[in-house]
């Protein structure tokens, strides 16, 4: 899948994203038209859903032409679901064995939520395979092609189910957090705000009123592109801790501390606590991007012109956004673009105001963090 999420890949498939900036900017038009507030949160959202439904799932989902909140999937309540099973994981066979069968409500909510989402995935991905070979080209295809590298099968279609439901599930609420949380940051600081319409205007002069190309967006925005660093830090939307056993049988040092590779356990048989009990050590996003060893005693501010010092390379080098190493995020492309082709399509054409400027951006987080509550706004062409 990693030549699916290449960023020459993503690129061939720009057009199916621009439809949807389009329809995202038919529903900004009409709300300058009518004067309406409205809630940008939601916007994004349902902008982001049709966009990994046309790449993932082959279709739209057309959230966007009615507006309707309806269509957007239970995606909080599988998170949720998939956290609470996940923070035992050792337990984890016998927990998917036995927690569907408790009858409490709000736990059964939650798993009804998982085979909605499941069934959607599934009826999508048997309607492409029954459409028969296409040219087109998106996530979809390149899974209905892909070969195991090792096997040299085919995926089956169960293989091709799961990896959509990931798409569907990973790609959509991250991204439309952190595009709420960042445009919550900028219309909370009017001269950062300021800054990043005078660098899209000075750069990006010859494109107003288009969809403008990701390749024109990779180029010349380093103040934009801060902004965007910061706001990786400062609201980091993936709050998981991702565990890791040590392998070393001499341990782990970290900073000093020396953690070793396994933990004995007291009152415990050595025939059990032999039996790979490793230790498992992980870090918080949100505690590394704001240890103020690393970041100072403003940590807790919005402040982008740390990612334009003399530092600021070295300071990337704390950001995990889409985690490291061979396990990181194969996602971070699309993010990407959406991201950029979002936020200079609004400030590029639009002129937007928060109704309650004076509300902090609070966050909530079911493992996925997002904006608490709604982001309400009055809009105005430029």
């Amino acid at each position: 899948m990693a030549h699916a999420f290449s960023l020459q890949s993503i690129k061939q498939m720009e057009h199916f994203v621009d439809s949807h900036i389009l329809k995202l900017k038919n529903n900004l038009d009409h709300f300058c038209d009518s004067n309406q507030d409205f809630d940008l949160k939601d916007m994004i959202a349902l902008y982001v859903f049709d966009v990994l439904g046309e790449l993932a799932f082959s279709r739209s989902f057309d959230s966007q032409d009615e507006r309707d909140l309806a269509r957007l999937p239970p995606i909080n309540d599988h998170i949720y679901l998939a956290c609470l099973m996940g923070m035992t994981p050792d337990a984890l066979p016998w927990i998917k064995k036995v927690l569907p069968f408790i009858p409490i409500p709000w736990l059964q909510r939650l798993f009804n939520a998982r085979a909605q989402l499941r069934n959607l995935t599934a009826a999508c991905v048997r309607q492409r395979i029954e459409a028969g070979s296409s040219d087109r080209k998106d996530l979809l295809s390149c899974l209905l092609v892909a070969v195991d590298p090792e096997t040299g099968s085919k995926l089956t279609e169960l293989d091709i189910n799961t990896e959509a439901f990931a798409m569907i599930v990973a790609g959509s609420h991250t991204t439309s957090g952190t595009l709420t949380l960042l445009f919550s940051h900028l219309l909370q600081n009017p001269e950062i705000l300021n800054n990043v319409i005078q660098e899209l205007d000075s750069n990006l002069s010859n494109h107003t009123g288009q969809v403008i190309s990701y390749q024109a967006l990779e180029k010349d925005l380093p103040y934009t592109r801060a902004c965007i660093h910061e706001n990786f830090r400062i609201n980091p939307v993936f709050t998981m801790p991702l565990p890791r056993k040590i392998m070393n049988p001499g341990g782990l040092v970290i900073q000093g501390c020396q953690i070793p590779q396994k933990v004995r356990l007291n009152n415990v048989k050595e025939s059990f606590e032999s039996n790979n009990r490793k230790t498992t050590v992980f870090a918080l996003n949100h505690v590394v991007h704001h240890n103020p060893s690393t970041w100072g005693k403003d940590h807790d501010q919005f402040i982008p012109d740390r990612f334009l010092g003399p530092n600021s390379k070295d300071l990337q080098g704390y950001l995990s956004p889409f985690s490291t190493g061979h396990r990181m995020c194969i996602g971070k492309n699309l993010a990407m673009m959406n991201m950029l082709k979002v936020l200079s399509t609004v400030l590029g054409n639009y002129k937007l105001e928060m109704v309650h400027p004076e509300e902090p951006v609070d966050t909530f987080s079911v493992g996925i963090s997002e904006k608490k509550g709604g982001l309400l706004c009055r809009i105005s062409r430029r």
